[in-house]
Order: C-alpha cells, then sequence, then structure tokens
C-alpha cells in the first residue's frame, strides 16, 4: 500500500525495477494461503457440486466481519478502477530509455518521444498499475490469517449438500 501512494507524489521517483521484489513478496503471501488449506480442504476425484462449493464459500463468508468484508469489497473496486486508469494513462506503451533518449513503445514501435519528467511519470504509473493489484493479493491472505480458525471451521462444516 505505502509503495502504490508513492506512485501518486512526482517527486518521488519510483519504477518497477526498484520494486519488482514485490512481485515475489506478495505471490509468497498469497500461496501460503493454499499451503495452509492442504490437510483441511479435502479433494476427492468425484467433482464438487457447484451448490456445495457456494454453500462453504459462504460458510466461510460468514465467518468473517462485516467491516473485513467491507474493505475487500473496496479493495477490489479500487483494483478494478486503479487498472482501468492505468490502462489509459499509459497510452497503450511502456516507457523505455535508450541513450539518455526516452519514449513510449508498444512490442517495440514507438509511440511518442517522452520528456524525462514525462518518462519518470510513466515509471510511477507503471508501479502503480501492479501495486494496485498487490494490495488485492496481500489483503486475501491478510483477512485468510486474521479470521483462520473460523475459516477453517466453515470449511470444514458439512451441511450435507
Amino acid at each position: 500500500m505505502y509503495l502504490h501512494l508513492l506512485t501518486f507524489f512526482p517527486s518521488i521517483k519510483i519504477s518497477m525495477g526498484q520494486v519488482f521484489y514485490m512481485h515475489f513478496i506478495v505471490l509468497l503471501l498469497f500461496g501460503s494461503v493454499f499451503l495452509s488449506l492442504r490437510g483441511h480442504v479435502k479433494y476427492d476425484k468425484v467433482a464438487i457440486s457447484m451448490k456445495s462449493r457456494l454453500n462453504a464459500f459462504l460458510r466461510v463468508i460468514k465467518t468473517i466481519p462485516n467491516y473485513a468484508i467491507l474493505i475487500a469489497i473496496c479493495s477490489f473496486l479500487y483494483a478494478f478502477i486503479n487498472f482501468s486508469i492505468f490502462l489509459t494513462l499509459m497510452e497503450g506503451g511502456s516507457p523505455e530509455e535508450n541513450n539518455g533518449i526516452y519514449y513510449l513503445h508498444n512490442h517495440g514501435q514507438k509511440i511518442r518521444d517522452l520528456t524525462f519528467s514525462e518518462y519518470q511519470r510513466f515509471l510511477a504509473y507503471e508501479v502503480r498499475g501492479f501495486s494496485g493489484h498487490w494490495i488485492i493479493f496481500s489483503l486475501i491472505p491478510t483477512i485468510f490469517y486474521f479470521y483462520r480458525d473460523s475459516i477453517l471451521n466453515a470449511i470444514k462444516t458439512n451441511d450435507g449438500t
């Protein structure tokens, strides 16, 4: 979240090269949820009915406080809006620097030249596009670990469907 906020301040220079490690941290955090579920969720070769999956999901949702659900919904909406804005701001390209020349390109095709200031801004836009998703992929594990026991109990509960 902190890195995401930094992208809104033009005086702070930030680029994906500086924060790319966050992909791995968020992936590990998100993946740890699935590792935590091993042994608690039974998978068999028989397809689980959609009704049974929906009932399990609803049981899990009921164990999570309303404020956490509201935060999650708002975060998903924000990520969607942020990504839509990101696509517009990037003008269909990515910033590139080659021998002191700054430009926007898409798959090797030059879109337009950039000033150094514009180049820095586009680098920040890239970080903003990715970090908006990092918020979601770190919020889900945060909610899971805060309410892990009740979520696992809800998953284990068999309502006969």
